[in-house]
């Protein structure tokens, strides 16, 4: 707290370089010192000795920080406003944040959120209504207290992703996509597809809607077909994705849920 204070035995050393626990400086290195007096105020010797991985946080407080937004959400999303779900979502999360005032601008002037994003966790969730509008979540630490902050993505060298790589096979997070079922589509629109799919599957499906417009892909206007057959939840998928260019993949949220998260075939 504001009353913790260190002792730190250092040397001056013949190559005018001062030696500290876990660094070496040279004179005049005020951007190193400055790092390493901000690492020892987060946490003295230990947070010296951790090693920073993803977002510049060690692998306490990415756990930490990975806790504080895996609550699911447990409310419809789809057709609501997004500021709307991104208030009803902040309130699940356990880690103070801010939100730049532009940003704030942003997201009470948009439109409704596209998809649903039911069982989701709260971090996963609020990523992906804040990609479309141009907002980033972004991790940091202040006055020693892991903090998220809501920004332009200009503003951000990285950011919190649209869920997770698979750590295991989807076969495994995710069995129920291969599972058999009879299916014929005769010239529907795709996301009518996608969605008669995603409610028998039971499992999130959210699109990259940065990469379609920029593709100018349209789900909605898009019109996709499958002759009778019997196939596999993700061989449906596959197939009425392909047919508009685009393509899915399995990740899984902060609290190890699968979802289905859908872009462009072209990069």
């Amino acid at each position: 707290g504001d009353s913790t204070s260190y002792k730190v035995t250092g040397i001056i050393t013949g190559r005018r370089t001062v030696l500290l626990p876990e660094g070496e400086f040279r004179m005049g290195d005020r951007e190193g010192i400055s790092k390493w007096l901000a690492k020892l105020r987060d946490g003295g010797q230990q947070r010296l000795q951790e090693t920073e991985g993803v977002f510049g946080l060690t692998p306490t407080q990415w756990l930490e920080e990975n806790r504080a937004v895996s609550t699911p959400l447990t409310f419809p999303t789809k057709g609501k406003s997004a500021f709307e779900v991104l208030y009803a979502a902040a309130g699940l999360v356990t880690c103070p944040f801010t939100a730049d005032t532009q940003a704030t601008q942003v997201m009470r002037q948009a439109g409704p959120v596209a998809d649903e994003l039911t069982g989701l966790s709260a971090g996963t969730a609020m990523v992906a209504v804040l990609r479309p509008l141009g907002l980033v979540l972004v991790p940091r630490r202040d006055a020693g207290k892991l903090t998220l902050r809501i920004t332009d993505v200009r503003n951000a060298d990285e950011s919190w992703p649209v869920g997770w790589p698979l750590q295991e096979a989807p076969r495994e997070v995710a069995p129920e996509l291969f599972q058999y079922l009879n299916v014929e589509i005769a010239d529907r629109p795709l996301r009518e597809s996608l969605e008669a799919v995603r409610e028998r599957l039971e499992m999130p499906l959210l699109f990259d809607y940065n990469s379609l417009a920029r593709h100018r892909i349209d789900p909605d206007t898009t019109r996709v077909s499958l002759p009778a057959k019997r196939m596999y939840y993700q061989q449906i998928i596959d197939r009425l994705l392909n047919q508009a260019q685009l393509k899915s993949e399995v990740r899984v949220d902060e609290a190890g849920s699968p979802f289905l998260w859908v872009s462009t075939l072209r990069p």
